[in-house]
């Protein structure tokens, strides 16, 4: 039965340049025995493909199913042509116009292979920071028009030599048509300098040894890198943060930490599996994690009275925070007041003197007169009266309790609207 040859036009739309599109779609139409062409334009990506009726669907279908990891497609617009009669399937040069509606991919954390090569002695990309591949590497930082290719990026300065010009060329290498693509012969270098813009190194390696050094040292390091400059200091240095929080203006926020390897963190921080997935996915975003404060969590059934807790705490009141050495703390604020201080950051009861006489305020304000209008009318007549088997709840307390709310609601608010956090500009003890 003689084969229907189609020729079909199509328009992708999405983040399709700048994430190895073109080149996945060079190695799809081989694998569907398909001729034509591909290039970027400045809508998004264009093919023209010719071949039988059923392989040209399969192609299509296989687009959206099978594309890029960092690719997103948003619509194909298909149209039937004529036959041209193609006997490759080519990448050619992009189409340039004044109308320009193409979506960028951002900037892609370094992939697991070029993480492999810059860490392999053997490798030419040995300890090369600006490693990329398809799957990698600047993108968005580095476009300066549409559409995505090289003489329209920051790259169109550094000339491929020809060990990454056969890459590029390659369909069956992973940098084929890779727009970054560089290696340290003629690609970006790495250097120092001073703040004065004098040059401190001899070479890549020396410049990156002596910045580490001076990050020991305590010194204030600007990284360009992608999207800007980066300001480091050694975390761990606390008169080297405070430099930077008085030279940036920035006593409170916090600041974004990097490391290594995320199981850096688990000595500092709560990582679950969700957090450990996001730390190490290609986007590599920022994610906010929990300070680790290790502790054993017991439960005190405070109506027992029992002679070893009353040893801690004569008032048999609960919280009771036993240290290493044994000694006891007892009651909400003398141990969040105590955590304040051998854990000073960020700061739960204020900075100033002010700032903590209004926490303690409105830390008083709900363990007292909130207490005692709100939580013992609802909480107390409604739960605990039935839980403790002290009799039928008093309606005229839980009527209390109703209106009393809307009050301290009321006044809530009255903070929110004026204030960051009830206290002040920063969480405290008092939002807790």
């Amino acid at each position: 039965m003689e084969k229907i040859i189609v020729l079909k036009r199509l328009e992708i739309s999405g983040v399709v340049q700048g994430v190895g599109f073109r080149p996945f779609l060079f190695g799809l139409a081989h694998t569907h025995g398909l001729a034509g062409q591909v290039s970027n334009t400045a809508k998004g990506v264009l093919v023209l493909v010719e071949g039988p009726c059923d392989a040209v669907a399969d192609f299509v279908r296989d687009i959206s199913e099978k594309s890029p990891l960092l690719s997103r497609v948003a619509g194909i617009e298909s149209q039937n042509l004529s036959l041209q009669g193609f006997s490759s399937f080519d990448i050619v040069k992009s189409s340039a116009s004044n109308f320009r509606n193409t979506l960028i991919s951002p900037d892609v954390s370094i992939c697991d292979d070029c993480l492999a090569e810059m860490k392999n002695s053997k490798d030419r990309r040995f300890e090369y920071p600006f490693i990329n591949c398809t799957n990698c590497g600047p993108r968005y930082t580095i476009i300066q028009d549409v559409p995505y290719d090289r003489p329209k990026t920051s790259m169109k300065t550094f000339q491929m030599c020809g060990d990454c010009q056969k890459e590029y060329d390659n369909p069956m290498d992973r940098r084929f048509h890779a727009q970054p693509n560089a290696c340290p012969v003629c690609g970006p270098r790495v250097y120092l300098t001073d703040n004065k813009g004098n040059r401190l190194d001899k070479d890549p390696k020396s410049a990156l040894d002596k910045a580490a050094a001076f990050l020991t040292q305590g010194k204030i390091l600007a990284v360009k890198g992608l999207g800007g400059f980066h300001l480091a200091v050694d975390a761990a240095n606390d008169q080297a943060v405070a430099r930077l929080r008085q030279k940036k203006g920035r006593p409170d926020k916090p600041f974004a930490l990097m490391a290594a390897e995320v199981s850096v963190l688990f000595d500092h921080l709560h990582v679950d599996d969700k957090e450990k997935e996001l730390l190490e996915s290609y986007h590599r975003p920022i994610v906010l994690l929990e300070k680790k404060i290790n502790f054993d969590l017991k439960v005190e059934n405070v109506w027992e009275r029992r002679p070893e807790f009353l040893a801690l705490n004569p008032a048999g009141e609960i919280p009771v925070l036993v240290e290493p050495g044994g000694t006891a703390l007892s009651g909400g604020d003398v141990i969040c007041e105590f955590m304040d201080e051998i854990h000073p950051e960020p700061p739960l009861v204020g900075r100033h003197p002010l700032e903590r006489a209004e926490v303690r305020r409105l830390v008083a304000w709900f363990d007292v007169k909130f207490n005692a209008e709100v939580t013992e009318n609802l909480v107390g007549e409604k739960v605990m009266k039935r839980f403790l088997g002290l009799g039928a709840p008093d309606s005229k307390a839980i009527r209390a309790g109703h209106n009393n709310i809307h009050t301290h609601l009321s006044y809530i608010s009255y903070l929110i609207e004026r204030r960051k956090w009830l206290a002040g500009n920063e969480l405290t003890l008092a939002d807790i």
